[in-house]
Formats: structure tokens, sequence, C-alpha cells
């Protein structure tokens, strides 16, 4: 897969028919040598660890141990085969134009339609997040601003309230502290008589 869309990347960015408004230029030797460079040791690194040079580059960064596993030339030759595969339909389809990639995708429709929308992953996250940890959020939100916030600043309100209540009671006028003192002399006595008229009906 990867190599057959690596290199319709570079059938139709290389070699297609150019489709911009200017010709495009090549760049400077500043910009491709680095990239020469580092092409060409792509190419050959994978030699370094390789049986055909003994393994240089294991041996000195690994210490004498267990027997490592040999190499295995079926995976090998079936992972290359497929890779050329893919470089082969690729030049096929968009260098040859032998297979027309507007058949292929009406002819497999609901397959190109799922590779198209990557599985509908992106769809599948944005609905998640959007119903359910959004959602989720939402909820949260309102339990602690309504609930956890709402239970501290009532209780915040009713000292408050309390406080302001109780402060008409505190003018420091004796007349006034003369008037609570007998309303609750009158309060005792009115509850020890109740109490008592009971106790003698009951």
């Amino acid at each position: 897969m990867t190599a057959f869309y690596m290199f319709r990347l570079i059938f139709v960015a290389f070699f297609g028919s150019h489709t911009g408004g200017e010709h495009a230029h090549e760049s400077p030797p500043v910009m491709t040598w680095p990239l020469l460079i580092l092409a060409g040791l792509s190419v050959v690194s994978g030699l370094v660890g390789s049986p055909l040079l003994d393994n240089v580059f294991g041996h000195y960064i690994t210490a004498p141990g267990a027997a490592h596993h040999p190499l295995n030339t079926v995976v090998m030759a079936v992972s290359t085969l497929l890779a050329l595969g893919g470089i082969l339909l690729a030049w096929l389809i968009y260098q040859q134009e032998y297979i027309r990639a507007e058949a292929i995708r009406v002819r497999f429709a609901p397959l190109y339609g799922l590779l198209s929308h990557k599985f509908y992953i992106d769809e599948v996250y944005a609905w998640l997040i959007a119903r359910v940890v959004d959602g989720g959020a939402r909820l949260l939100e309102w339990m602690d601003l309504r609930i956890v916030n709402g239970a501290v600043n009532g209780l915040a309100n009713l000292t408050g309230w309390s406080g302001r209540t109780l402060r008409y009671t505190e003018d420091g006028q004796v007349q006034t502290y003369g008037l609570y003192l007998v309303a609750g002399l009158v309060i005792i006595l009115i509850t020890a008589l109740v109490t008592a008229a009971t106790a003698v009906l009951g």
C-alpha cells in the first residue's frame, strides 16, 4: 500500500501533465544536494545491518549474547514482491493509464468510499467529541456551577443573611435590650405553664 501511494505521488507530481499556471523551476543545489545525500543513505543504510555485510553495525553496538533469529528470506521476498506489485499498479493507473482510476472507483464504490473517508474514523471521533466528551463536560460544568458552587454560595448567603438580620437586634439601646429580656421571660413562663398543664392533664 505504501509503495502504491508513494509512486502514485511520484507519477502524478513528476511525470503527470502540468496543470499549474506557471512553469515550475528546479530547486537550487543548496536544496537538492541534501535531499540527494539523504536519499542515497536511505537506499544503502539498510545494508549495514544485513547479513550481506556480516551485520557489522549490529556487532558494533551489541555485546555477545543469545543467538538472534536468522534472516527470513520468504518474508523479504513476499514483501518485496508486494511492494513491486504496488509500484506496477500505480504505474499502470497513473502513468500509462492502462487502468482507469475512475473505473476502479465506480466498480468498487463502497470500498472506495470507506477508504476515502479513512474508515470514518475522523467522523466517529468528531461525533464522540461533540456528543460524549462535550456533553459530559457540559453536564459536569452544570453540576459544578449549580450544585457544588450552589452549596458553597448558599451557605455563604445564609451566613450573610443571618448576620444582616441579627444586626438589627444590636442597636445599643437599653430599651431594646429590656424588651428582649421581657420577651424572653414571657416565652419561658408560657413554656413552663404549658408543660405543667400537660403534666396535670396527662
